[in-house]
């Protein structure tokens, strides 16, 4: 499982994550994060998700992780884009 920092999605993908979109298979985590499943995503799903977290689902498939987990609590990764939240 790749683990990373809510503040490398937007707000707005936080709110699209709440509403349990069924583009993805994913379970809240607590009430802060998601647990998002990366395994059988194609690049054609990938690209109708919003743009960052398409992008973390494929570094999650290319490190071989089938499971994203997004976590407020986690340390920002330098190597990672990073957004500013309201």
């Amino acid at each position: 499982m790749m683990t990373v920092s809510t503040l490398h999605i937007r707000e707005t993908t936080a709110a699209y994550l709440n509403r349990e979109p069924e583009e993805i298979v994913l379970f809240p985590k607590a009430e802060y994060g998601w647990f998002i499943y990366t395994g059988n995503l194609s690049a054609k799903e990938r690209g109708v998700l919003p743009d960052e977290l398409g992008d973390l689902i494929k570094t999650a498939q290319d490190l071989g992780c089938d499971w994203l987990c997004v976590d407020r609590d986690w340390p920002v990764e330098d190597s990672l884009k990073t957004f500013e939240w309201d």
